[in-house]
């Protein structure tokens, strides 16, 4: 359950409208309050998100509006099917229920549409469901989000044991999706700095795939600096430098933060192996060992006499006068 101040909450409640509006001071509070409760993160994908407009959006978890009247069908809108789900009666009547919102990214909530999570849908309801066994998927105030689903290094999403509740949040969201995986990667990097040059470097060195005409545009949209067709071409330029040594690409990082004109200071940046051409290692040669013949110790009782004695006879004798030179 998320923890929201009680007296937010009946203000939100208090402020129910017709239509919907987010500029109402209540709808204001209640947003930054679930901001907080939530920890800066998507009710959804779990990543962190900012208060900024187009970056967090309030998501009505039951559709607030009912499908085109001209496509409307009151048997398809009580269906339980799958392939039903986003056709919908819509919940007008819980437009302003405190309960029955969320904050998501913008991915998260363009995904989801107007998908209907309620479990059963063949019978009206008067009264907001208030149970986790009411959805069929993670009710951000009802289901603890680490018991339905895993996040697994680079944004990989996984059911916890088969957990159909976090299934459905991964499917309807795309959190299943290669190409939706590299994306969000991509803004994951870019909502962790607030230096344009820094957030370029380590899309650079990343290693993953990037369109770099879409990255632009998204570059030049979170800093406003340039144009999405510059911003391009300054990627387009540090990716055909990583390979070539972290000199060439910290001189190509330098030269596009003049031309920015950022006016901050450059970190060089470590860049990994995988961007490196690196020179085979040369085996170092290993000296041969030579055997050292063992040497048998001779037992004192082996030594013949004789010759000792012959030899100590040999040996001139040293008068007393004299000294070894």
């Amino acid at each position: 359950m998320l923890a929201i101040d009680s007296a937010i909450s009946d203000a939100f409640s208090a402020a129910k409208r017709p239509e919907w509006k987010t500029n109402l001071k209540a709808v204001i509070a209640y947003r930054k309050a679930l901001l907080v409760a939530q920890e800066h993160r998507c009710a959804y994908c779990a990543r962190t998100i900012r208060d900024e407009v187009g970056h967090r959006e309030l998501e009505h978890i039951l559709p607030q509006s009912q499908c085109p009247a001209q496509d409307f069908d009151g048997g398809t809108a009580a269906s339980n099917d799958w392939i039903h789900r986003r056709h919908t009666r819509g919940y007008g009547d819980f437009r302003y229920e405190p309960l029955n919102l969320a904050l998501s990214c913008k991915r998260c909530n363009s995904y989801k549409g107007s998908f209907d999570p309620l479990l059963n849908r063949s019978v009206a309801i008067a009264a907001y469901p208030s149970a986790s066994g009411d959805y069929l998927w993670v009710h951000p105030h009802f289901d603890p989000y680490s018991k339905h689903i895993n996040i697994l290094e680079g944004l990989l999403y996984s059911p916890v044991q088969g957990s159909q509740k976090g299934q459905a949040v991964i499917k309807v969201c795309g959190l299943d999706r290669a190409e939706e995986i590299t994306a969000r990667q991509v803004e994951a990097c870019l909502t962790s700095t607030q230096e344009l040059v820094q957030a370029m470097i380590s899309l650079t060195i990343s290693g993953e795939p990037l369109d770099s005409a879409e990255v632009g545009d998204a570059l030049h949209k979170r800093f406003k600096v340039a144009t999405s067709a510059k911003m391009k071409g300054f990627l387009d330029q540090l990716l055909a430098n990583a390979g070539r040594g972290s000199d060439v690409l910290v001189a190509s990082i330098k030269q596009i933060s003049l031309e920015i004109g950022t006016g901050n200071p450059i970190v060089a940046p470590t860049v990994p192996a995988f961007v490196v051409k690196r020179g085979a290692a040369k085996k170092a040669s290993v000296p041969a060992k030579t055997k050292k013949c063992p040497t048998k110790s001779v037992p004192a009782k082996a030594i013949d006499k004789t010759v000792v004695a012959k030899q100590n006879k040999s040996k001139p004798k040293r008068s007393a006068g004299s000294r070894r030179n």
